[in-house]
């Protein structure tokens, strides 16, 4: 039985963002106890908790251990971490706590994780927030759902004014995603207009208009722009979840889609580093605008050049795919686990050679020699040496975790080579902000394959439409790092499973300027004329597919399409 007392309840934030502070400020006002953790948060969030009334554990498990009730407010990704652990924790420690789950995640994810925690005897409620955080003259409105609402009594008229709007769970995260776009959605899109206008020469003129004829929008406009980098991040990862769950209702997302462009143009300009505590107050909506327009750092088509990366050991085919045009050629080194990993899954797993490192370093004054190392492990300085001793010019780095792992491999690289990244673990990717800050990163290559294996889902394309992977993508573009994605076969190539061009679509939407060239298309190879045939090709549909905004948006449309309908015939794409 859920204790009706305030003062007898702790409530535990596994992630302790501004309005999670808001919200510990005012439990805490009435008497509440609250427990959070800063584990592997910024300096701001371990400021912010320093000056809040909460105590303070060791982890996200931690906090569950001594919450009566856990409240998680957190962007998606890291609410769904959050449901994850809390999954893994119940059933080895036997406490169930009151879990509200107050994010914006399709009502289908909240049923999945409702339909595991429920049955451990977990009191599981759907939860909406609407507003900003609590504050001595305000208080956000709680949109709640579920069929036990008794753990939300003590929180109305405190934290939050509770508004119940069912007892099936779904209720309340469905009218949360309509409100962020109707909310989040709308202003994102009048900055989208206004950026517009601004490349246009007409945002003085549009402003003018808007205050004759519609000055309700013009009022708006100076209102909320101004505010938008300081939140940008999140109005973004809020707005891609709501565009998703759109689109798998069978909605148009153009809304969504539209708002999101216009945020990552914010991730771009000076205006990115902007929070709620760092901002220029006086600034105007038309500065903010032209700041925004005219000094983006990324530019998210990518560079002219597309560099395309292969991997292979053999002599013959390093030499034709060298002179065909292919940019960096050698072999795939990386052997410790990966038999484990993709067993079973028709990748290729190869078993090549140091000594080929040598062949390409014969060609092109050597600046095509490349290869992929093993993980970090005890065996890691013997390897890069040796491949150094080889040769190579650009070293692969799979398989890793965490920014020490990344700082251990450039230092037994020692600016010998250029060090590149591959990104192929969700732990890398939500510590991608920390890793990219190491020195002597010279570029970054998302890993399909192992991410989809790491996130369980059900292919690499599922992955690669992600708005987890926007973020990382905008992450890297940030860092001001090339970015390469995937593989890539021949866009020529009638046999395969999904054609090239809604992938490369997909590629240069993200802001990609390589890939890997795949198996697939090596084999169509024999000759260099033949390989300078392919890369041209995959070459010339890029440069069509960034320079055609319609046609990119209609290959990424269909590539979300073909995805859908093999998850809804159950069907495995290779």
């Amino acid at each position: 039985m859920m204790p009706r007392r305030l003062q007898d309840v702790c409530f535990g934030l596994p992630v302790f963002g501004r309005m999670s502070a808001g919200v510990a400020r005012a439990i805490a006002a009435r008497g509440g106890r609250i427990v959070t953790t800063v584990a592997g948060r910024s300096e701001g969030t371990r400021r912010r908790a320093d000056r809040s009334d909460v105590r303070l554990v060791d982890s996200m498990e931690d906090v569950f251990h001594a919450a009566d009730v856990v409240l998680s407010i957190a962007g998606p990704s890291a609410a769904v971490e959050v449901m994850d652990r809390l999954v893994a924790w119940v059933p080895r420690h036997g406490r169930s706590p009151a879990f509200i789950e107050a994010n914006v995640l399709a009502p289908e994810v909240l049923r999945r994780y409702s339909e595991r925690l429920t049955p451990m005897g977990l009191c599981f409620v759907d939860a909406g927030i609407v507003g900003l955080p609590p504050d001595a003259d305000r208080r956000p409105l709680l949109l709640v759902a579920g069929p036990d609402l008794e753990s939300m009594d003590m929180l109305d008229g405190v934290a939050f004014d509770v508004q119940t709007v069912g007892e099936e769970i779904g209720r309340a995260s469905t009218l949360k995603l309509l409100h962020t776009l109707l909310s989040k959605g709308i202003n994102a899109n009048l900055l989208q207009v206004m950026l517009v206008a601004e490349r246009e020469g007409s945002s003085a003129a549009l402003l003018q208009l808007l205050d004759a004829r519609r000055p309700d929008l013009a009022e708006r406009i100076r209102k909320v722009v101004p505010w938008i980098p300081a939140d940008h991040a999140r109005f973004e990862a809020e707005l891609a979840n709501a565009g998703d769950w759109l689109r798998n209702r069978g909605w148009s997302a153009g809304m969504a889609d539209s708002g999101c462009e216009a945020l990552r143009s914010v991730a771009s300009s000076p205006l990115a580093g902007e929070s709620r505590e760092v901002r220029d107050d006086a600034r105007s909506a038309p500065e903010t605008v032209r700041l925004i327009a005219q000094g983006s750092t990324i530019d998210r088509r990518g560079g002219e050049d597309f560099v395309l990366s292969h991997f292979t050991d053999d002599p013959d085919e390093i030499r034709s795919a060298i002179a065909g045009g292919v940019d960096r050629v050698g072999p795939d080194l990386e052997i410790w686990s990966k038999n484990d990993r993709q067993s079973g899954l028709g990748t290729r797993i190869s078993v090549h050679r140091y000594e080929s490192i040598a062949v390409a370093a014969e060609e092109r004054d050597g600046a095509s020699s490349f290869c992929r190392v093993d993980p970090i492990h005890d065996g890691s300085a013997a390897g890069i040496e040796r491949a150094l001793e080889c040769g190579a010019r650009h070293i692969m780095l799979p398989m890793f975790r965490t920014p020490e792992e990344v700082a251990a491999f450039i230092r037994l690289v020692d600016g010998r080579a250029a060090c590149i990244l591959l990104f192929e673990t969700v732990a890398a990717g939500l510590r991608v902000s920390e890793i990219l800050r190491v020195p002597g990163i010279d570029g970054v290559h998302l890993g399909l394959t192992d991410l989809m294996l790491d996130t369980g889902m059900g292919s690499r394309f599922d992955v690669l439409l992600t708005p987890w992977i926007e973020t990382v993508c905008d992450e890297v573009h940030r860092a001001g790092l090339p970015l390469h994605i995937g593989g890539i076969a021949s866009v020529s190539d009638d046999s395969l499973p999904i054609p090239v061009e809604p992938i490369l679509a997909r590629i240069v939407e993200l802001g990609a300027s390589g890939s890997l060239v795949t198996r697939a298309m090596a084999n169509r190879c024999t000759t260099p004329e033949e390989w300078a045939r392919e890369v041209d090709a995959v070459r010339d549909r890029v440069r069509t597919l960034r320079t055609d905004a319609e046609r990119r948006r209609a290959g990424v449309d269909r590539l979300r399409e073909i995805v859908r309908a093999a998850r809804r015939d159950g069907r495995r794409i290779p």
